[in-house]
């Protein structure tokens, strides 16, 4: 819903822009439209006119008729006579130019350029050389200004139409095209927030921030992945100590019944002893019985008392193991593993016998088998193979992960089972040292093996089991 909205907003706005920006253009256009029409044109009739002054009239070469046919190209009207000689007329000015003796005054020597009845400019000079004097006719009709900046607003008006139009259009596919790696960035987290498999290559996104921001949620994701791994180990440890605890716990409340009921009987004897003695010589123990009665009486008391807390507390029970279906358990596991293992580049196979049982607690084993797989995934040479094999062999089941990579020292591979242990050289980024001692408690506590062998080309962890 969010990724729709921010998309209308992208396309209204670039509308927006456009609409603003083109109408105001209109207006522009339609106000100042003819007053810049006749600005340039009176700067390029003054420019025309200065060079028409260099000119030599009574020896007009070739090339000063060609420039005088050029500027009237341009749309002017030009005439240059002197009295009783036409020297320069353009062929569009039909009319021979007459000046009467009354129109002599408008002809000057700097002529300024004159706006007439709103439908020409006008330029009447007067030029001396030789000692002749000639008279300038250089005029411009500007009377269908007003028609052509009409037509040229309402094709401005069309244009902006069409200009929305294709602004709609485009902003729709640029609106899409930023939106669409959003949308992909979201079903990305989508599959890391329901914790499914997914492979990072079914999500491609561009070299920008959006790209960055996909590279730092994978990054922050695999550290989570991670993390959440060493926590199961940390709690299957915790658990293990549990265990250890409530056996240890088990072990002090049989001392303390076995104890305190050992230590009731020789108190029972020892206040009937004194009771007797009492009687038999009341003088005598007068002054020792009540004390001694009152720390028998203590004694008994604190027996008691341990006798009861020993039964207050319920003792953790034990795993149980019932028979399940390794074969199904890791088949489920196949694409998980398989995507996980291709974002290292890691080509990884599954060789999984069907059917095949064993006394198990599903959840322990899954957890045994993630942590071979985290160990191959660590220490696998990029671009090289892992593979799953589970099969069954006189009369017991083999789980095993081959991985690709440098081999394990022999006087080691005893020592790779203890908590923490991590050699040397296969130290870098590795894990702390829990997952394979987890793995070696776990198959102990279903009355299994776990070893390591090396190969010509990496290592091979096996978990031995008996077949059920």
């Amino acid at each position: 819903m969010k990724i729709e909205k921010i998309k209308s907003k992208y396309m209204i706005r670039i509308i927006i822009f456009l609409f603003f920006v083109i109408g105001a253009m209109i207006l522009i256009y339609g106000f100042f439209a003819k007053d810049y029409f006749i600005y340039i044109t009176k700067k390029e009739m003054t420019q025309y006119y200065q060079k028409i002054e260099k000119l030599d009239f009574e020896n007009l070469s070739e090339k000063d008729q060609t420039q005088l046919d050029d500027i009237t190209a341009e749309g002017y009207s030009l005439q240059i006579v002197r009295k009783g000689k036409r020297i320069y007329t353009n062929s569009s000015n039909r009319h021979r130019l007459v000046i009467s003796k009354e129109q002599l005054d408008n002809y000057v020597e700097n002529p300024t350029i004159r706006y007439v009845d709103n439908k020409q400019l006008l330029m009447q000079g007067k030029i001396k050389q030789n000692n002749l004097v000639y008279y300038v006719w250089f005029n411009m009709y500007i009377k269908n200004v007003d028609s052509s900046v009409d037509t040229s607003r309402r094709f401005l008006f069309m244009e902006m139409i069409g200009a929305l139009l294709l602004g709609i259009l485009f902003s729709f596919y640029l609106a899409t095209r930023t939106v669409k790696p959003i949308e992909r960035l979201g079903k990305m987290t989508k599959h890391m927030e329901n914790n499914e498999s997914f492979s990072y290559e079914e999500y491609q996104f561009p070299d920008d921030e959006i790209g960055k921001l996909a590279k730092t949620v994978q990054g922050m994701y695999e550290k989570i992945s991670d993390n959440l791994i060493e926590e199961k180990n940390y709690n299957y440890l915790l658990k293990m100590q549990n265990r250890d605890l409530a056996e240890l716990d088990l072990k002090k409340k049989t001392f303390i019944q076995s104890t305190t009921h050992e230590l009731k009987t020789p108190l029972a004897i020892i206040s009937s002893q004194v009771e007797i003695m009492n009687m038999d010589y009341p003088e005598a123990m007068s002054e020792y019985y009540d004390s001694i009665m009152e720390e028998i009486e203590k004694m008994s008391t604190l027996i008691r008392e341990m006798l009861k807390s020993s039964f207050s507390d319920d003792v953790e029970q034990e795993i149980v193991l019932e028979k399940n279906n390794i074969s199904a358990l890791l088949n489920t596991q196949q694409n998980k593993y398989m995507d996980w293992m291709g974002n290292k580049n890691l080509h990884c196979t599954f060789d999984i016998q069907p059917d095949l049982y064993i006394k198990m607690n599903p959840e322990q084993i899954e957890q045994a088998f993630n942590n071979f797989m985290m160990n191959a995934y660590e220490h696998a040479k990029p671009y090289s193979n892992v593979e799953v094999t589970l099969h069954e062999k006189d009369g017991f089941v083999y789980l095993s992960v081959y991985n690709e990579g440098k081999n394990i020292p022999e006087q080691d591979f005893e020592e790779i089972w203890n908590r923490y242990f991590s050699e040397k050289s296969r130290k870098e980024n590795a894990n702390i040292g829990l997952g394979l001692y987890i793995v070696h408690s776990i198959v102990k506590s279903h009355n299994g093996e776990c070893f390591v062998k090396n190969t010509r080309k990496g290592v091979v962890f096996i978990m031995k089991f008996r077949a059920e």
